[in-house]
């Protein structure tokens, strides 16, 4: 969900920006009315009637900005973004009609010669004066834009972008007239004609492939890349983008180890999430992890994972090569109030299960155990300094740790119990610190199946 405090904020910086737009244009319209009468310029007069509809443009789009931050209903989960590229479809039409008008009047002038253009420095004034303060308020239309992906205030930007260039035509005009180059002033007003149709018809391509769901392959890009460098993430199976306004919705899977427990799988979804939302604070975000066999995935492991599935643990896992044939054996933990029968009919279907998803295996056995609620045990952390010296040689090898703080070991029985606190850098974040003591727990776990019990504990070296 995106955060209200950053919904609030994008409202406040795009409508204040539309706000001023407004002043701008109210101020302009005056202007270029009072020259165009008191010179006769067509060139000028025509660009006041498109001040004018950008006058209509800039209101619609303040309408729409604050009515696309009002937050999704039941009949509008999504959001009211889309109504950002309606305001943005309407603004379009009103500068191809704008066009249209240009060229009419523009024609018609032409064939009445006793119309007279003042091409004084009044009309110069206010056409340098349009274009500079045009110039302004496109690029800061536009970088709002930008950063909010607003089609609302892009089409806006565009369109004083447009106002822009075509007052530079305007002037090409009035220097024609001054020069006695008859016509110049139609034939700019022409020009500018062509220039906002132009600009109307590109503008309006990209707000019919929104409104049709095209995918923005830059936002897509760059959320693969984020989701790719997560911890945990092995890849992404798919991404879906579309916009609706300044949101940015999006659908994706990400595939993950099998072998990771519900929590992490949790875990690893949430960061990346965070991290696309850093990127585009405001996204809608569904990530859906796909769980998949790893290359580093054994057969031990897949057993594993096969009892956490069926709801239970196991320990103590075991693979024996007997001549051509491969065993597996193990200690399958259960609650001690549940019945024989029961037990039993949970060991079989974990038998049939495993049996049927490992091949190579031809017989699986299995001691059937109680999980106590409290456990006696002794410290045997003095006599079991090759145990020790193994899992520090384990640690060693996985890049990130720093070193080993602590090695506890204690026995219940001949039942190992292990508690490890390692060390990594005080700059890791908290995700790929839970990930790299997952991963000396299962080196741990292969190498020492014996083990019945394994704590990794991460903590901040030079502490």
């Amino acid at each position: 969900m995106i955060h209200p405090d950053e919904e609030k904020a994008a409202l406040r910086e795009k409508a204040s920006v539309t706000a001023v737009s407004i002043g701008i244009t109210v101020v302009l319209i005056v202007t270029k009315i009072v020259v165009g009468l008191l010179t006769g310029s067509l060139a000028i007069l025509s660009y006041a009637a498109d001040s004018l509809l950008d006058l209509v443009a800039s209101i619609i789009t303040f309408l729409s900005v604050r009515w696309s931050h009002k937050p999704p209903d039941t009949e509008h989960p999504y959001g009211h973004g889309r109504i950002e590229s309606f305001s943005a479809l309407l603004q379009i039409i009103l500068l191809v009609l704008t066009s249209v008008l240009i060229v009419r009047e523009a024609l018609f002038r032409m064939g009445h010669a006793d119309v007279v253009v003042h091409a004084n420095i009044v009309a110069f004034g206010t056409t340098i004066l349009s274009i500079l303060v045009d110039a302004w308020r496109s690029s800061i239309l536009q970088r709002t834009a930008r950063k909010f992906r607003s089609p609302a205030l892009e089409a806006n930007a565009v369109n004083f972008r447009m106002d822009m260039l075509t007052s530079a035509t305007v002037l090409i005009g009035l220097i024609g007239v001054r020069l006695n180059f008859t016509g110049a002033d139609n034939y700019a007003a022409i020009a500018v004609a062509a220039m906002v149709f132009l600009a109307a018809m590109k503008l309006g391509w990209g707000v019919v492939e929104t409104l049709m769901d095209r995918a923005p392959e830059e936002i897509v890009r760059e959320v693969r890349e984020i989701a790719a460098a997560i911890p945990g993430v092995l890849r992404c199976q798919s991404v879906r983008v579309r916009t609706s306004g300044s949101r940015v919705l999006v659908d994706m899977a990400i595939a993950i180890s099998r072998t990771l427990s519900l929590e992490q799988a949790h875990q690893i979804t949430h960061d990346a999430e965070e991290r696309i939302r850093e990127r585009f604070p405001l996204s809608d975000i569904v990530i859906h992890p796909d769980a998949v066999k790893t290359e580093e995935e054994g057969p031990v492991d897949h057993i594993r994972l096969i009892v956490q599935q069926m709801g239970l643990t196991a320990h103590d896992i075991q693979l024996e090569q007997l001549d051509k044939e491969w065993l597996a054996e193990l200690h399958l933990e259960v609650p001690p109030a549940i019945s024989m029968v029961e037990a039993h009919e949970m060991a079989d279907a974990i038998e049939a299960r495993v049996l049927r998803e490992i091949p190579k295996l031809t017989a699986v056995g299995m001691h059937i155990e109680p999980i106590p609620d409290v456990i006696k045990a002794v410290n045997a952390t003095e006599g079991s300094q090759s145990l020790k010296s193994g899992i520090a040689a384990l640690a060693g090898q996985i890049p990130g740790i720093k070193g080993l703080r602590e090695i506890e070991i204690r026995a219940d029985g001949q039942k190992l119990h292990v508690w490890v606190r390692c060390l990594v850098s005080p700059e890791v974040p908290v995700e790929e610190a839970h990930l790299l003591s997952e991963k000396l727990e299962s080196r741990i776990r292969t190498r020492y199946p014996k083990i019945r019990k394994i704590l990794v504990r991460t903590e901040p070296a030079g502490n």
